[in-house]
């Protein structure tokens, strides 16, 4: 992945998970920052490092912004579904964000969230099941309204 990529999909699980462009953008410097000694001086992104650091940025998320109170903050546009999913995965609690921008917006398994979460798979999985409900009814309210 070159670096490009990198700074892009990290910043957009930031801000899958917080709503706010600006927390966002602290949270990927901060993760990037941390973990920037693990990054190859031709600018060579592996998966593991980039996964390394969406870790981090969840882990951040959890210290920084457990019960998120920043502001969903571009404009709410009923007709893109992506405004729709946005609007529903910020409905739900911290955790549960991150289990879904885990699992379902990248594709990692969820053990790798056992040690940052201290829940085990069998949690994580009911959690994961629960946010994805929520979220199923979140989207059906809005096609109501």
């Amino acid at each position: 992945m070159d670096i490009d990529a990198y700074f892009k999909k990290t910043y957009t699980a930031a801000f899958r998970l917080t709503g706010n462009k600006k927390a966002a953008c602290e949270l990927t410097t901060q993760a990037i920052s941390n973990l920037s000694g693990k990054i190859d001086t031709n600018n060579i992104i592996t998966d593991c490092i980039f996964k390394s650091t969406v870790l981090e940025v969840c882990v951040l998320f959890l210290q920084k912004y457990d019960i998120c109170s920043v502001e969903f903050d571009f404009d709410y546009n009923s007709k893109d579904k992506s405004h729709e999913i946005q609007k529903a995965l910020l409905s739900l609690d911290s955790v549960s964000r991150i289990i879904i921008v885990w699992k379902d917006f990248l594709g990692f398994p969820l053990s790798d969230l056992v040690h940052i979460i201290n829940k085990d798979r069998t949690e994580l999985n009911a959690e994961l099941s629960n946010a994805r409900m929520q979220i199923k009814q979140g989207l059906s309210m809005n096609v109501l309204f």
